[in-house]
């Protein structure tokens, strides 16, 4: 059972019961993401939900905007008590460390933990040609190795990139810096996910988390059979 506990569950439906259905199907989870579907129809109310169930939530609302911005929208997402919050790392380095600052502040004057700031390298929906296309003059991997180590060094607690960019990073960075990947597949799909690959390789590569949507929602108990099943170091 300890695979799961690095497992996020992307709760990316439209409904609360919906919602509450997967839930029940998937307790043995201990991380379950919200994003902007979820949070808008409900807001904290599906927060406070998974929590009161002793869960974490990764809120992954994707901050961008100036640093005075991201400062106050990070504090008030540390008031709903999540464990994790995204920011975009192409906001840049002050806009990073006012994420920071917000989450240390807000949860100083709570007493509660801080959330852990996780900065979106490069979604795993691009790939070279439409990475070219927005302005991109770097690689995808140069790009996701220069904006990982823009996060580190501007206090954030880790980043999200695809299972394709981990090696790079931990080899830029080392151990000490979380990386939690989407893009995962237990076998070759036609959505939008691009750069993927599978859990194991994920975790072979230094993946301390996985992001998982629609496959476990579409198979709960085949998929978490399936997690069961890898050996992790």
């Amino acid at each position: 059972m300890e695979i799961l506990k690095r497992v996020i569950v992307a709760l990316d439906v439209d409904g609360m019961e919906e919602a509450k259905k997967f839930f029940g199907l998937l307790r043995e989870i201990e991380i379950f993401k919200i994003g902007p579907r979820l949070f808008l129809n409900y807001g904290s109310e599906i927060i406070d939900f998974l929590r009161k169930e002793g869960k974490k939530v990764f809120l992954d609302l994707k901050f961008h905007d100036i640093p005075n911005t991201v400062y106050h929208s990070v504090k008030e997402a540390t008031k709903l008590g999540v464990s994790m919050i995204t920011i975009h790392t192409l906001g840049g380095k002050e806009m990073i460390k006012s994420a920071v600052k917000g989450a240390e502040e807000e949860s100083g004057r709570l007493g509660i933990e801080k959330p852990k700031i996780m900065g979106v390298t490069v979604l795993t929906s691009m790939d070279e040609e439409n990475s070219k296309e927005v302005g991109f003059a770097y690689s995808i991997e140069e790009m996701v190795k220069r904006l990982s180590l823009l996060a580190f060094e501007n206090g954030a607690d880790g980043v999200i990139a695809s299972p394709r960019e981990i090696k790079i990073i931990r080899d830029s960075i080392g151990e000490n810096f979380l990386i939690a990947t989407p893009g995962i597949r237990f076998e070759e799909g036609k959505d939008d996910q691009k750069r993927t690959l599978s859990p194991s390789e994920a975790f072979r590569l230094g993946a301390n988390y996985i992001i998982i949507g629609r496959p476990i929602l579409s198979q709960p108990e085949k998929v978490i059979e399936e997690l069961l099943k890898i050996e992790i170091q």
